[in-house]
């Protein structure tokens, strides 16, 4: 949302283009809600951690 505001308020200062950048930080946004989709930290940290909940079964 900040990134359309800046567009907006320099659009009447500068010409602006879009380029490679923006799209490298569109898709850095979108890998990382997938991440969080797909991914819970959690269940990260307890893989990492060597923890096993059925370890006392």
């Amino acid at each position: 949302m900040g990134v359309l505001v800046a567009i907006v308020k320099l659009a009447d200062m500068a010409s602006i283009t879009i380029g490679l950048g923006l799209g490298c930080f569109v898709s850095l946004l979108m890998v990382q809600v997938l991440l969080e989709v797909v991914m819970s930290p959690h269940q990260i940290w307890q893989a990492l951690s060597g923890e096993d909940d059925h370890a006392g079964d």
